[in-house]
């Protein structure tokens, strides 16, 4: 299980079209992805989940990963956050 508590440094914050990108990189990996945001839990594989975490501009989420790829998906899903999200 790889965890790991990560930074919105993105403006504009989780915009509909950031969550595609994350819901497009999450659903590439076989591994189970959830986003946690204070007491809610959303799969990262589901746009509607992960926009209604609206996370804004600096707030952080807590991203867990379960699987045979867990590793790989993690480095994806930080790069998306470190890179603002530019595809």
């Amino acid at each position: 299980m790889q965890v790991k508590m990560l930074v919105m440094q993105n403006r504009e914050g989780l915009s509909s079209q950031n969550a595609m990108s994350l819901v497009k990189t999450a659903s590439s990996f076989k591994s189970r992805i959830h986003l946690e945001k204070e007491s809610k839990k959303i799969d990262a594989k589901s746009v509607m989940g992960v926009i209604s975490l609206g996370i804004k501009y600096s707030e952080s989420v807590i991203v867990i990963i379960n699987g045979d790829d867990e590793k790989s998906a993690m480095e994806e899903i930080e790069k998306l956050f470190e890179n603002n999200f530019a595809v």
